[in-house]
């Protein structure tokens, strides 16, 4: 059982990137370095419909390790379990009830549960490798990767604050920063349980 969760969580990041790759063929001028990554899912964005589908699958793939973490006694903990179940299902939500609004229209009430899922996702994945890296339980290797993918996630973060209040044209480019941050310690998180198990970590 526990094989085929860690084996749906190692295929969140895939679907994740592919969505993005052709999401992003299908808008014409769309910039993967200027333009943020809710735009590709945004209302009546061309494409958008398959792109949410494919987001609120990446958003259940997670799930799925969460329960596979929270099941396994050998795994770094409950701690991070919860925090990756939380970070799932805000990631589906967002995806499924809230997507981003065209740009220039009034906020509405699915922009501000965005606004707001968003922030519950983001620090749900950063408690996440937050208690994975600090776990007694992690190889050295692991809580380094850990350390580093969360370096990735606060950087990223950071540098799409800092280009939006300074008018750069590279919010896309540290969104995905971020995204490739937490992505890639998923897949590595979820590929340690289902190819070496913890107790080999």
């Amino acid at each position: 059982m526990n094989r085929s969760l860690y084996l749906a969580g190692a295929l969140a990041p895939v679907v994740f990137l592919l969505s993005i790759v052709i999401g992003g063929a299908f808008r014409v001028g769309y910039s993967h370095l200027i333009d943020p990554v809710s735009a590709l899912g945004m209302s009546g964005a061309d494409g958008s419909g398959l792109v949410n589908a494919a987001w609120t699958a990446t958003g259940l793939l997670i799930i799925c390790l969460g329960v596979a973490l929270w099941r396994d006694r050998q795994g770094p903990g409950r701690v991070v379990a919860v925090a990756i179940l939380i970070a799932g299902a805000t990631s589906a939500a967002i995806s499924t009830w809230c997507p981003m609004d065209p740009p220039g229209v009034p906020m509405s009430g699915a922009q501000l549960g965005h606004n707001i899922l968003v922030g519950v996702a983001a620090f749900a994945f950063a408690a996440a490798l937050l208690a994975a890296a600090l776990s007694r339980r992690v190889s050295a290797t692991f809580r380094l990767l850990t350390w580093l993918a969360l370096f990735a996630m606060v950087a990223g973060g950071a540098g799409a604050a800092i280009s939006q209040s300074l008018g750069w044209n590279l919010v896309g480019a540290f969104e995905r920063v971020t995204q490739a941050g937490y992505h890639a310690w998923l897949l590595i998180t979820a590929g340690t349980g289902l190819w070496r198990g913890w107790h080999a970590a």
